[in-house]
């Protein structure tokens, strides 16, 4: 059977889990930039509601 049967073996949730807990900076920085693009394109966008939601969503 595959790596995901055996015992101890990582799940890709907890893969995922783990890079984005180590990358919590680059995350929001990239956030950051989505955000200010998008805000540039469509003023009405809720930019300032995206990010503090991100910053609820990973503990920031």
């Amino acid at each position: 059977m595959g790596e995901h049967s055996k015992a101890g073996g990582m799940s890709a949730v907890g893969a995922v889990f783990a890079w984005v807990g180590k990358h919590k900076a680059k995350i929001l920085a990239f956030a950051a930039g989505v955000v200010a693009a998008v805000s540039a394109i469509k003023p009405d966008f809720p930019g300032s509601a995206v990010m503090a939601a991100l910053h609820a969503v990973l503990g920031v």
